[in-house]
């Protein structure tokens, strides 16, 4: 999708797992260094690469990250002892992007509207953030509490977004694998108002979002895709598609 809009994307060499979960106490240090790890990787491939961007699809990635570099980057103490442990230093130079802000900030919504060739024809997309992009306020990508951006991408691929109260609500995250009942109730909570409100189709853009709002779903439920998904489509992209998802959007893109 991104290579279509003039965006190239280099994966991370010697990637890591973000941490998953970076650490609340103050001088909790080691739940970082995972993170770090990937920053300085990004820091060694900047020169290379041409940017200190580093872009996360993943909403926890991105969370986790961006996190991370905010917390550590302006307390020397902290990176100091993180660069003492990983005997390499860290200097602070990447930043952290989500795949929305690379749409809204640098490819930018007129060339994304510009680049459709199959429109969305008003179909009514119920957008959904979930936690991970708006929570902390210092790592949001947008309004913590009204947050628009997905809806300006769907608005830009000839879609309507609908507006729903429970698009910041949490899915249930990892409740799924020891409560699946609390995840269960968070899912039916937030697609059956999407759906009230007129949705055919709900679009995110976190894995572990997908997976819940998607877990043992019924007949009657609105599909979930991605919107990366969404967009390949409106983007004449779709032979890029697995059968699965081409299925669903032509399907919900037909009966809008």
């Amino acid at each position: 999708m991104l290579k279509k809009l003039g965006v190239e994307l280099v994966e991370l060499e010697k990637w890591y797992c973000c941490g998953v979960m970076p650490g609340l106490a103050d001088d909790a240090l080691m739940p970082h260094v995972s993170s770090v790890r990937n920053l300085l990787q990004a820091q060694k491939m900047k020169d290379e690469v041409g940017t200190n961007k580093l872009v996360a699809i993943c909403s926890m990635c991105y969370n986790v990250l961006k996190l991370v570099s905010a917390r550590i980057v302006s307390d020397e103490e902290k990176i100091s002892r993180i660069n003492n442990f990983l005997e390499e230093e860290y200097r602070g130079e990447i930043e952290v992007l989500h795949l929305l802000d690379v749409l809204r900030d640098y490819v930018g919504l007129d060339k994304l509207k510009e680049s459709v060739e199959s429109p969305l024809n008003k179909l009514k997309v119920a957008c959904y953030y979930g936690c991970a992009l708006v929570r902390p306020k210092e790592v949001a990508v947008d309004d913590p509490e009204d947050p628009s951006i997905m809806e300006e991408v769907v608005r830009a691929l000839g879609g309507e977004p609908v507006d729903y109260p429970y698009k910041t609500e949490c899915c249930g995250a990892f409740h799924v694998i020891d409560e699946e009942a609390v995840a269960a109730a968070k899912k039916d909570q937030i697609k059956g108002y999407a759906k009230k409100m007129g949705a055919k189709v709900m679009v995110t853009v976190c894995p572990l979002c997908h997976f819940n709002l998607s877990f043992k779903a019924r007949e009657e439920e609105i599909p979930v895709v991605y919107l990366t998904e969404l967009a390949c489509y409106a983007l004449g992209l779709k032979d890029v598609l697995e059968d699965g998802v081409k299925k669903v959007v032509e399907g919900v893109v037909g009966k809008r």
